[in-house]
């Protein structure tokens, strides 16, 4: 783990699950998201980023990719959470699993949905 995203896990407590509620693993491991992306001018410092593990790094760039509004709210609950200095709230976890659940209920069919293995085990 790189020394910016060991002390966003520090400040705030960052322990089982990312921002996004995905469960930490071995194979899951965390990574740094750019809140305000590195091809845009953001840097890799504290205030810019966001504990996600790899599986949902990768979701939060498909839905980038196909739904920038979403995207768009997601890193603003992301800029929130570092305005309060604090960790995630329960209401904060919330709203982006309400922004992923609309997601995946609008881009999947009902024989196709994503495994979103962050609320499996909840």
């Amino acid at each position: 783990m790189n020394e910016t995203l060991f002390k966003i896990t520090c400040i705030f407590r960052v322990k089982d699950r990312d921002w996004m509620n995905y469960r930490i693993t071995r194979k899951n491991p965390l990574t740094y998201h750019h809140i305000l992306e590195k091809r845009n001018g953001g840097r890799k410092t504290v205030d810019n980023g966001a504990p996600l593990t790899r599986e949902a790094h990768m979701q939060l760039n498909i839905i980038e990719s196909k739904n920038k509004r979403l995207y768009t709210i997601i890193n603003t609950v992301f800029e929130l959470i570092h305005e309060q200095n604090h960790p995630i709230t329960e209401d904060q976890r919330r709203i982006i699993r309400e922004v992923l659940d609309y997601f995946e209920s609008e881009t999947c069919d009902q024989k196709k949905k994503l495994v979103l293995k962050r609320w499996k085990d909840e």
